[in-house]
């Protein structure tokens, strides 16, 4: 999962991110994987914005408000933190898209331009960077990034089917990961045994193959 684009306008400050990563998978897991990496990606900003940090690698919490800006806040709504929160606007318009290599997020709107001075993807922000959005280079947190794999490998493993004749005169690990690369598309060895653990039935039929040993 990484940044592959940015779009800055007065409409839109948005990211978007490679899901796939040349996989050739089903439109069907596709469209499943883009709505559940999206929401979760929303959801988790959000739990982020809330508690005051970045859910982006290495930017850690957000700098608190300038005096005068935070009596102003304070006056208005109530609230003197820096939760990226004036009147709630900003985190209403923040949402994701479907792309064609896996989702687009940012803000869509009236605030999307705010949503840049804190983000400071354009490079022209004066302003504190108080980073929710992950710009070229960088990615969300381990925690962040794990969750998304789990939920990648779910829908791979959930939607590809198998049966035992797929491993038919199977003997060493490099054909037992051939046939699974076949079937999940490109991953890596980590990924196609994460995708393999996560499905019952796979598991079930490698077992009583004997082939479980070569993971």
């Amino acid at each position: 999962m990484k940044v592959t684009g940015k779009t800055i306008s007065d409409s839109e400050t948005s990211v978007e991110i490679d899901l796939f990563e040349g996989r050739s998978l089903p439109l069907k897991v596709k469209k499943r994987i883009q709505e559940d990496v999206g929401n979760y990606l929303v959801e988790q900003t959000l739990v982020a914005m809330n508690e005051k940090k970045s859910p982006v690698q290495g930017e850690g919490g957000f700098k608190a408000l300038s005096k005068n800006y935070r009596k102003r806040k304070l006056e208005e709504v109530g609230s003197g933190e820096a939760n990226l929160e004036f009147d709630g606007v900003m985190k209403d318009e923040l949402n994701f898209y479907p792309t064609k290599n896996g989702i687009e997020i940012g803000v869509y709107g009236e605030r999307a331009r705010a949503a840049d001075g804190h983000n400071n993807l354009s490079g022209k922000s004066s302003l504190p960077t108080r980073r929710f959005l992950p710009d070229e280079g960088q990615t969300y947190k381990k925690s962040i990034q794990a969750e998304v794999d789990r939920i990648v490998a779910d829908a791979i493993s959930e939607e590809v089917g198998f049966k035992k004749s797929d491993f038919k005169g199977v003997t060493t690990k490099k054909e037992l990961f051939d046939i699974l690369a076949q079937k999940f598309g490109p991953m890596s060895r980590a990924e196609l045994t994460l995708a393999v653990f996560r499905n019952e039935d796979l598991v079930e039929i490698l077992s009583d193959l004997d082939l479980l040993g070569f993971f």
